[in-house]
């Protein structure tokens, strides 16, 4: 399994492309306009990629600006906790107050829950929820590779704000260590923003935990 990582938005939020040829998902289409959209269409394009599926850590504006013109452009559903409907009506404003016109709510919107598990050729991951960011905060899991996609829950050294509507600092801290913290030290964590780190390295160095 490889792994393509793009900085997208005005808040630099991560968009990442994990694949194993020909099959590729999106996890987080954070990308708000044309030109970051074709960025990465150029390197599905490039490595001869399909994309099955869209993955949203959550619902977050700056998470989701790109979900419409994915879906519309690989014809393949959104996958999302149903707990973060609410915020996709609130997605066209979030998006003009940062200047970003012509967004539009996708359409094709699935639900993940815990346990559920993922499926495309040889990439298969588990979906755990971590509430507390958002309440339908998730992350996924590629057991095989011990690879994490934590979404904004868990940071390098810092954790996700909870200040937003939904959100909860008690349970993402609860999140953090009934879910994400018993996962092997060694799993590499790709955040929501920022560099990756590794569970150990938050077990010893995070000072919210």
């Amino acid at each position: 399994m490889k792994i393509k990582t793009f900085a997208f938005n005005p808040l630099s939020t991560n968009c990442y492309v994990v694949y194993e040829h020909p099959h590729a998902w999106i996890i987080d289409p954070t990308f708000c306009n044309e030109q970051e959209f074709s960025r990465l269409k150029q390197f599905l394009l490039s490595e001869d990629l399909q994309v099955d599926k869209i993955l949203c850590t959550h619902l977050h504006f700056d998470h989701i600006f790109g979900a419409h013109m994915a879906t519309e452009a690989f014809h393949c559903d959104v996958f999302a906790h149903a707990a973060d409907e609410s915020w996709l009506a609130q997605l066209p404003a979030y998006a003009a107050y940062f200047g970003i016109n012509d967004v539009s709510i996708p359409n094709k919107m699935k639900h993940l829950y815990e346990g559920d598990n993922l499926l495309s050729g040889n990439l298969k991951a588990q979906v755990l929820e971590v509430p507390g960011h958002s309440q339908g905060g998730l992350a996924f899991y590629f057991p095989e590779e011990k690879v994490l996609f934590a979404g904004d829950s868990l940071f390098a050294g810092s954790i996700g704000r909870t200040d937003l509507e939904g959100g909860d600092y008690a349970q993402l801290i609860e999140s953090i260590r009934s879910k994400l913290l018993a996962l092997p030290d060694d799993t590499i964590v790709y955040c929501g923003h920022g560099p990756s780190t590794s569970i150990g390295q938050e077990k010893l160095e995070n000072p919210y935990l």
